[in-house]
């Protein structure tokens, strides 16, 4: 099983990639993304003691090992483009499942 999380604003990049890494069936829902990071300010927030989550997305598809290394590689090379919010994945193994 592969995870795979993102800030909302990539979707549309990550669905590119699944389906140039052949995963073609996968899941997605919206999580909020925390940072506990003290030495953070949260521009944001018009009260410094209040913490917002950042709009994310999960993904996660039970896929072959060589699907998932392309799925990586796609990855990999995303990530490379951006400044920040890098695009976080990693393997689960599955012991039993049907």
């Amino acid at each position: 099983m592969v995870i795979i999380t993102c800030v909302s604003d990539y979707e549309k990049d990550i669905m590119i990639i699944l389906e140039k890494a052949e995963v073609n069936a996968f899941s997605a829902f919206n999580i909020d993304g925390y940072r506990n990071d003290k030495n953070e300010f949260d521009l944001q927030s018009w009260f410094p003691s209040t913490r917002l989550g950042t709009e994310s997305l999960m993904f996660f598809s039970f896929d072959t090992s060589d699907k998932i290394k392309n799925l990586f590689k796609h990855l990999k090379e995303y990530n490379d483009t951006l400044d920040s919010s890098p695009v976080r994945a990693a393997v689960m193994p599955i012991e039993e499942s049907i």
